[in-house]
């Protein structure tokens, strides 16, 4: 009653408004194993909502690993003559994960984004403990050959290189933060060149760590 004081009767009354609408809005249960698989329901973007996907898009060569490929998902409608790009890296505690992942856990955001006129890339990277010895920086070296590799190609994707967000969940949300945060030619990796210059003007973070020093 807006008195500053939460009195029993309101308490009361505010669970059984929350119950309420929980009620309404529960969804109903999943049975296990019916998730869709990323294919399955990459099949159905494609189906329900005309999606247009270039898949597994080699950005540099193999360094031991099959991983340094990214898929682009172009906008359903043309609204800008150059299309932004929303750059998703997936997570993994940086040992696991994959690209295809955005395909049944976002997408909702790939109809949402692809509906303004926005593209999308998906991009894996190397991993730790895949029979190659690598470190934490190589990883993030491939994302951002992965960006690199995608504004020397903007003509071909049609494309505006300077007008990108990364987004990304634990290892991935690092890595987002790390593309938008340094310049085109940090860890400079196999895709150099002036004509790799990007400029990622936003980052969306989902529990990414924001540092690797060890004391």
């Amino acid at each position: 009653d807006s008195d500053g004081t939460l009195s029993d009767s309101e308490l009361r009354s505010m669970l059984r408004s929350a119950a309420q609408r929980a009620a309404r809005t529960q969804a109903k249960p999943v049975k296990t194993g019916s998730d869709p698989s990323p294919k399955a329901m990459e099949a159905k973007l494609r189906d329900e909502i005309g999606l247009v996907v270039e898949k597994d898009i080699a950005y540099r060569k193999d360094t031991g690993q099959p991983t340094n490929r990214l898929d682009i998902i172009h906008p359903k409608r043309k609204v800008y003559e150059r299309a932004p790009l929303f750059v998703y890296i997936h997570g993994g505690g940086n040992t696991g994960g994959s690209k295809n992942a955005i395909y049944n856990k976002g997408d909702l955001i790939i109809q949402e984004l692809t509906g303004q006129g926005i593209a999308i890339a998906s991009i894996d990277y190397r991993l730790l403990g895949k029979d190659e010895d690598v470190g934490f920086h190589q990883l993030f070296q491939d994302c951002k050959d992965a960006l690199r590799f995608l504004a020397q190609n903007s003509d071909r994707f049609q494309i505006d290189p300077h007008r990108m967000i990364t987004w990304g969940t634990s290892a991935g949300g690092s890595k987002a933060l790390l593309c938008a945060l340094t310049k085109s030619d940090f860890l400079p990796g196999e895709v150099m060149g002036e004509n790799c210059d990007h400029t990622v003007i936003g980052a969306i973070s989902f529990f990414g760590a924001t540092t690797y020093m060890v004391p």
